[in-house]
């Protein structure tokens, strides 16, 4: 009888600007693939799209969790849920778990860090059809005899074109069925690299990939385009590439290679600005298919754009923006906001450049302290962190969310008045008056329902976002810069998640 193998992604407990839609991801599909191709049962659970089957995960030989910072308070109930029923092995892999480890392993047995197809085959083998020895098991982290144990690192996959079977994502066919996806498709994941080349400061990608970028042959993403549209019965494609556009001379090959494939798809996908200077650039993305794009454009604050080494200019975003118009994209905006050298006027004038600009949907982040990134290292040595004792570990933690929480110091602006001014620049960007200026102005039916849902999310979402106010009054996160006192008082040095979050 084969081995069963459960994946599971569960969702954020906190609204964020994606809830309406599901959001997969491809981790779980091209693990769930490895696992399948050695011989395993593999089932994929996305709570978004269905709810996990409770008999399915005891009656498993193996279950593992992806975690990201988001989501990573619900992760842990889970994993905690299940060893309460249940003695089989619990895994954890993700962005967030990599760097936190030690943290992840008082909820589970093993960790994957980093990249995780090769690893977690490996470890699989070795736990259902082996001796459970994982000495030399690269890329895994685990405790003996109370003791974290991270092993070495495992190199990067030379060779990324696997094509991930998504049908093993339970109820993922009826969830493309579904009434909306008429209307608003959200498309179908394919990636065709991952990686990035640039630094930006708050970003955790690029220090899991080490900065390079891998490429898919052009052959194995038609494939997977062929696949997935077989899969879902619509032509929408998401490029899930953390930058799609990264090497131009790559992305030009790769898109002619779409556009004679004859394919006909409608896609969407991640991008940087840059490629709106290439006048054949744009041109092989329309004919290619690209009808948005989402751009970090991140700030139009000048010493905050060089702050993020972001290496683009406020005039930069503005050409982009007036030459995708013309080009007739949709754009979808996305703002990180309280920088060292933002303030109260920053955010006020961002969602008004928003509106002008006429984007078609916007996301206005706090910045935000992700393991692993420089910012955090800055933060760590600045003492900036909203830190608080956690009662059921024992440790000083932040109290990730989904990313739309202020965890952190500013300098320029009051952490409180940063958060609700963030719920303002929501409020200005979704209000009725610009949705039926959007009405009236483009006759643009898409980009009237985007913000109609936006307005819905963000005034679902208000009730959290006062929550966190209360919360960090609570906490006396409420003071100015200089008046600020740091994190607090150490812990004891046993604290794992401390010794992380702090040391210098």
């Amino acid at each position: 009888m084969k081995k069963k193998i459960t994946l599971i992604k569960v969702e954020p407990g906190r609204t964020n600007v994606y809830s309406t839609f599901a959001y997969p991801g491809l981790a779980l599909p091209l693990l769930g693939t490895v696992l399948k191709q050695k011989g395993y049962d593999v089932k994929v659970y996305i709570e978004a799209i269905r709810k996990w089957n409770w008999d399915r995960i005891l009656e498993s030989d193996l279950v593992a969790l992806t975690v990201n910072s988001a989501e990573v308070k619900e992760c842990y109930a889970l994993a905690d849920e299940i060893r309460s029923k249940t003695s089989i092995p619990i895994v954890m892999g993700g962005y967030h778990v990599t760097y936190l480890a030690a943290e992840a392993l008082d909820h589970c047995d093993y960790v994957v860090r980093g990249e995780g197809e090769a690893t977690l085959a490996e470890l699989a083998d070795e736990l259902l059809l082996g001796s459970a020895k994982v000495d030399n098991i690269r890329g895994i982290s685990y405790r003996r005899n109370g003791e974290t144990i991270d092993n070495p690192e495992r190199p990067l996959l030379p060779n990324i074109d696997l094509i991930p079977d998504q049908s093993l994502i339970e109820g993922y066919v009826e969830y493309h069925r579904r009434f909306f996806q008429h209307f608003f498709p959200t498309g179908a994941l394919v990636a065709s690299s991952r990686g990035c080349p640039y630094n930006c400061t708050f970003c955790s990608i690029i220090e899991v990939y080490q900065r390079t970028t891998r490429f898919r042959s052009p052959d194995a993403v038609i494939e997977d385009i062929r696949e997935q549209i077989r899969l879902t019965g619509k032509p929408y494609v998401f490029f899930a590439d953390d930058n799609f556009t990264a090497h131009v001379r790559k992305c030009k090959s790769l898109l002619r290679h779409l556009i004679d494939a004859k394919l006909n798809i409608k896609f969407s996908a991640q991008v940087r600005l840059e490629f709106s200077k290439d006048e054949e650039f744009i041109q092989l993305m329309k004919e290619a298919g690209c009808y948005m794009v989402f751009i970090g454009f991140e700030s139009i604050n000048p010493q905050t754009l060089l702050d993020f080494q972001k290496k683009q200019t406020v005039e930069d975003i503005v050409y982009c923006i007036d030459r995708l118009h013309r080009a007739k994209m949709h754009i979808h905006g996305m703002f990180v906001l309280g920088g060292d050298a933002d303030d109260v006027n920053t955010v006020r004038e961002t969602a008004t450049f928003a509106v002008k600009k006429q984007l078609d949907s916007v996301q206005f982040l706090p910045l935000y302290p992700l393991p692993g990134t420089q910012l955090i290292n800055q933060l760590k040595k600045e003492a900036r962190l909203f830190l608080t004792l956690n009662p059921t570990s024992g440790h000083y933690e932040l109290d990730y969310g989904v990313g739309n929480f202020v965890l952190m110091q500013p300098k320029k602006i009051n952490p409180v008045t940063l958060q609700q001014e963030l719920v303002k620049a929501y409020e200005t960007f979704y209000s009725v008056k610009n949705i039926a200026r959007t009405a009236l102005r483009t006759r643009n039916l898409e980009s009237t329902i985007t913000k109609a849902v936006g307005r819905h999310l963000v005034q679902s979402g208000k009730k959290q976002i006062d929550e966190h106010v209360e919360w960090m009054h609570r906490h006396g996160f409420t003071k100015d810069w200089k008046d600020f006192a740091g994190s607090p008082p150490e812990a004891p040095a046993s604290s794992p998640t401390l010794v992380q979050l702090q040391a210098t």
